[in-house]
């Protein structure tokens, strides 16, 4: 039991390490094409979740952010982002 913790402890640890330092990922609306899904030769159109950036920013990597800056979710209470 205390090897699946262990486990489960190194895989959340490394996953913050990883959206740390990649916080943008593709988008998976598009699939990283930048273009809606209904796009031809001879009419195109930006993916409406991304704009045509090809990027989104990944769920987690304000809150690893916030948490590596220490200003977490309650030092931000009332204030717009």
């Amino acid at each position: 039991m205390a090897g699946l913790a262990l486990m489960a402890l190194i895989l959340i640890v490394g996953r913050a390490v990883f959206v740390y330092h990649h916080p943008l990922g593709r988008c998976r609306w598009c699939g990283g094409r930048g273009t809606n899904l209904f796009s031809t030769k001879r009419r195109y159109g930006p993916c409406p979740r991304c704009g045509g950036a090809k990027a989104m920013r990944r769920a987690d990597s304000r809150f690893v952010h916030r948490m590596v800056r220490g200003t977490g979710a309650g030092a931000t209470k009332g204030k717009r982002l």
